[in-house]
């Protein structure tokens, strides 16, 4: 059977295309690697976990009871530089890594989206932010994003339901010392998701055009001879190993940046429609350092909602005449006194700096020559680092964080450290195939449809051009569903 479309990847830009593409009226095949979250539950908990998990585990939600959310590390290998160590948080599962989502639901802005322009650093997007909103403003209400209108031209607002924290002591606290303390500083209730995470695959397969394929690790886009137009996918059978193929009139990648990267790579030599050399190059992951510990004299949130406690310190370097000895800028994720960190004994307290990192054709995803996974597919060679931008940038949120700290009356774990976090641990990658105006420095043009390859779309965090500051997901997300509508234009234009 022949599909209009193949969507390979069901987590957070796959369900969107998938529900987009499937409400028009076509048929749509969604290859996921992994089985349905249900059936991942059952997975026999005397595995080796400490071994198998090694990787995974350096986020903190990966424990034991949780493993069946997060890959084995043991059959999902990688490769990193001795001197380039990157920290790959991967889900295979339906519903991909919404299932471990922290909800966070921010807009990108004119501001950002112009940066290289005004710097000179990167790529320009070559979308303006007035093409995103209505894109944001559907993607929002879905979601049921939770939030307040703050009227920053650098954090633009969106469609709310009521904010989920200004209530709490700890939120109150904070706001009030960054107003009295902080020039230029914020504090803001958080944006966050309230709706189901996984939704939108739900949605699409209510429409009876999406069939399901799980446990279909992609290893290949199948190309015409010349490479000029996609023809389908073909994947290995998680459990029997065994290789199919499906076919399409179009294929839409959301498999992750790094994902999407391996595949396009595994699928021509030096890659599926990469002339440019732009395929695996330019990937960025936020500049993270984090500061966690107690808050004396407060007390658990009354409220029942994990998220009660969740607040933000929108970006405040080099905007609004403030400039820094970096470019770009960061924010700062906290959660005060929510309900999952309260209860009985001590209030604890989360603040985590996340900063953009600058796009640099050197930290790049290749193929390693001699490693493959458990079904023989060649694994990926991760080779990322973070530059003096980024160092310079990740000593100013350290110095930020312990005076907010001390400013506060908080207290940091005995023996915390406010050190900058290894390339992906913050789990926002993004870059590798990015967008851009000219097929000679981009793989995607601004509908994250392939230069070379008019048939095959990327809506992941492969096709961004900069990192922003900002949560990627809801930006990731809008993009999808931008994406999806410009392909069901193109199919009825008889275009593809």
């Amino acid at each position: 059977m022949e599909f209009d479309a193949i969507v390979v990847g069901s987590g957070a830009t796959g369900g969107w295309a998938a529900k987009e593409l499937a409400a028009s009226g076509l048929r749509v095949c969604v290859l996921e690697a992994g089985p349905l979250f249900e059936h991942m539950r059952r997975r026999s908990s005397a595995e080796p976990f400490e071994k198998r998990f090694a990787i995974q585990t350096r986020l903190p939600i990966c424990s034991a009871p949780h493993r069946h959310l997060f890959v084995d590390d043991v059959d999902h290998p990688y490769t990193t530089p001795d001197d380039r160590p990157f920290t790959w948080i991967r889900g295979r599962v339906v519903g991909g890594r919404m299932r471990t989502w922290g909800r966070v639901s921010l807009r990108i802005s004119e501001h950002d989206l112009t940066a290289p322009e005004r710097d000179g650093i990167g790529e320009p997007w070559p979308i303006s932010y007035a093409e995103l909103a209505p894109f944001y403003d559907e993607v929002e209400t879905f979601l049921e994003v939770a939030g307040s209108r703050e009227q920053l031209p650098w954090l633009p607002d969106g469609q709310f339901v009521a904010p989920v924290c200004e209530a709490t002591d700890g939120f109150q606290r904070l706001r009030g010392v960054v107003q009295e303390r902080f020039s230029g500083m914020r504090a803001i209730p958080g944006r966050v998701a309230l709706g189901e995470a996984a939704a939108t695959l739900g949605a699409a397969l209510a429409t009876g055009n999406v069939t399901l394929r799980t446990d279909a690790i992609a290893c290949r886009v199948l190309a015409d001879r010349d490479g000029r137009r996609a023809r389908g996918i073909a994947f290995v059978d998680r459990v029997t190993k065994q290789t199919h193929e499906v076919l399409g009139r179009v294929v839409v990648l959301a498999a992750s940046a790094i994902e999407t990267a391996r595949l396009l790579l595994l699928s021509a030599p030096g890659g599926l429609g990469n002339a440019s050399d732009v395929l695996g190059r330019n990937l960025m992951d936020h500049v993270q350092v984090s500061a966690g510990g107690t808050m004396p004299g407060l007390r658990p949130a009354a409220d029942a909602q994990d998220l009660a406690g969740t607040c933000y310190i929108p970006r405040f370097r080099n905007v609004g005449g403030a400039s820094a000895a970096f470019a770009r800028g960061y924010g700062i994720h906290a959660n005060v006194q929510g309900s999952a960190f309260g209860g009985a004994g001590p209030v604890f307290f989360y603040l985590m700096g996340m900063g953009e990192m600058l796009p640099n054709r050197d930290n790049r995803v290749t193929l390693d020559p001699e490693v493959v996974d458990a079904w023989g597919i060649p694994a990926a060679r991760i080779s990322c680092a973070h530059g003096e931008n980024e160092v310079a940038m990740a000593k100013d949120q350290q110095a930020v964080l312990a005076e907010l700290v001390a400013a506060l009356g908080f207290e940091l774990f005995p023996g915390h450290e406010l050190a900058r976090a290894v390339p992906g641990a913050t789990v926002h990658e993004v870059g590798t195939a990015r967008m851009g105006a000219s097929p000679k420095t981009s793989y995607l043009n601004a509908h994250n449809q392939a230069w070379e390859v008019p048939n095959l779309y990327v809506v992941d965090g492969s096709c961004f051009t900069t990192s922003s500051w900002q949560s990627p997901t809801l930006t990731m997300m809008a993009l999808a569903v931008r994406a999806a509508r410009h392909i069901v234009g193109e199919l009825e234009r008889m275009n593809l």
